[in-house]
């Protein structure tokens, strides 16, 4: 069975087992509780429930929300308000988001930062790199402008492969006290060794060498399926098709249509990270989006199924829009897509058995 399957498979084995935000205060909860209330204390309650956390994430850090949990952790123990987690995508060479909270919806969809850009910004900086005033401009065309106004100072911790090589980065532009960054600081030779080692084998899995999208025309999927096969000799191929257009009109009140387009290159960078080493991605005329991959070992089409629709739902911007993007989406039905509901917008083939299906499928 391959890595990334062993993953997915002892994953959804275990009621696809993720540190939810619930989960994580409860975490914080039972650490709490081993301590004393005394005051004179309260930074060595925070330390161990900080200790704890680190424990109970390392056990997990094999999973496919990795970047979410780490994100969810900075939200639950140093009460991060507005962040985002950013992963290297080689094949379009830009920084895209992989987990973000609290921005606004227009700032989801800008943050796609090139990485030349990324590198400008940090320099030769290898720890925390904090912006402020001046040098806050480095990064202004990311964000909404109303996101932008408020930014006091913006504080960048870097995550880098054996190489040293720029792979990963978090964004952090508010926290709820004025001392949470320094408790950033107080934790940081405690947390980094222990994220960088878990974003580095979730970037090595998933989005080494990611395939660029091929452009076809739906009369051609089926000939574009058998010399594919053929060619790279797939020993247990899947075709998956994912309905791009209904998503994206589904999601249509919280995507600004500026940057709809923007938020459709998000999810093909995605998808072509997810197909890396042993699989094609295609875009149909119509604008489906069309997966083959090969997985030896795997037999579940729901298991592929779920990965597209945990990382797509991810994706969606949150929270819901505020202000005059609240009274414009108000009139519309709000958004309620969770992994379900994606998974709906899916068909997954398993060749050769689901051949007659597929072609059935496809004239259809």
């Amino acid at each position: 069975m391959g890595l990334l399957e062993k993953i997915l498979n002892k994953q959804i084995q275990k009621e696809k087992k993720t540190y939810t935000k619930s989960e994580l205060q409860s975490l914080l909860k039972k650490a709490n509780q081993l301590l004393s209330g005394s005051d004179s204390k309260s930074r060595k309650k925070k330390t161990v429930s900080f200790d704890f956390l680190i424990k109970n994430f390392k056990k997990n850090k094999k999973n496919l929300s990795v970047p979410l949990d780490i994100l969810n952790i900075f939200t639950e123990h140093f009460d991060l308000k507005k962040g985002s987690l950013f992963i290297l995508n080689q094949a379009s060479e830009n920084f895209t988001v992989w987990a973000l909270t609290g921005y606004d919806y227009t700032t989801a969809n800008r943050l796609r930062i090139p990485d030349q850009d990324v590198k400008e910004i940090f320099g030769e900086e290898k720890k925390i790199l904090s912006l402020s005033d001046s040098s806050l401009k480095k990064i202004k065309k990311y964000f909404s402008s109303r996101e932008f106004a408020n930014f006091g100072s913006v504080h960048l911790i870097p995550f880098f492969t054996e190489n040293n090589e720029l792979f990963a980065f978090l964004l952090l532009s508010q926290t709820a006290t004025v001392k949470a960054f320094s408790n950033i600081l107080n934790c940081y030779d405690v947390f980094y060794p222990v994220f960088n080692d878990a974003l580095l084998h979730f970037f090595s899995t998933i989005k080494i060498n990611p395939n660029p999208a091929i452009y076809i025309k739906h009369s051609n999927i089926y000939t574009t399926i058998e010399e594919s096969i053929e060619k790279y000799n797939y020993s247990n191929p899947f075709i998956l098709f994912f309905d791009s257009n209904k998503f994206l009109d589904s999601v249509s009140n919280i995507i600004d249509k500026n940057f709809k387009n923007n938020f459709y290159n998000n999810i093909i960078d995605l998808l072509s990270s997810f197909v890396s080493n042993n699989g094609n991605i295609f875009i149909i005329d119509n604008n489906t989006i069309f997966i083959l991959k090969d997985a030896p070992a795997l037999n579940d089409k729901d298991m592929l199924a779920y990965q597209i629709s945990f990382f797509i739902k991810n994706l969606i911007p949150q929270p819901f829009p505020t202000g005059e993007g609240r009274k414009q989406a108000s009139t519309k039905k709000r958004n309620t897509f969770g992994e379900q509901e994606i998974k709906n917008l899916i068909k997954v083939f398993h060749l050769p058995e689901e051949n007659d299906t597929l072609k059935q499928f496809l004239n259809d």
